[in-house]
């Protein structure tokens, strides 16, 4: 959320400095463009995350939720949990917010193989997603 206002922000500046006025008169219409923006990076990163899981798996079938979790200090993630429309957890994929690290735990060999595709989309689009869902 901080991050689309920041944006927003950017785009009402560059909007001011090429076309006059003040800042203020163009926030609303430049939260709404960096609203799209970020909607726009989101459905990328996770169609492609649910194309992984296209053989066997409805896209209406899965679900991606994302999570983040603090532990004292020392333990700072953000879980991207994937499973079924009933529950059932196909993969765990996270990003250690402390050194940026991804990884992945699967249920078994092929859902761990499965992740490690998923985590490549998550290493690409890493700052887009620690920008939506860390608050």
């Amino acid at each position: 959320m901080m991050n689309v206002m920041k944006r927003a922000w950017e785009i009402a500046k560059e909007g001011a400095a090429k076309f006059g006025g003040s800042v203020k008169s163009y926030f609303s219409t430049s939260l709404k463009m960096a609203w799209a923006e970020m909607k726009e990076v989101t459905k990328t990163y996770v169609e492609q995350m649910k194309d992984v899981y296209a053989f066997g798996y409805e896209e209406d079938r899965l679900q991606i939720t994302f999570k983040e979790w603090k532990r004292n200090t020392d333990l700072h993630r953000l879980y991207i949990n994937i499973e079924t429309n009933k529950g059932r957890s196909l993969n765990t994929i996270f990003i250690s917010l402390k050194d940026g690290k991804v990884g992945s735990q699967g249920r078994n060999a092929t859902f761990q193989g499965l992740g490690d595709k998923v985590a490549k989309i998550v290493e690409a689009h890493k700052n887009d997603i620690i920008a939506k869902y860390v608050a």
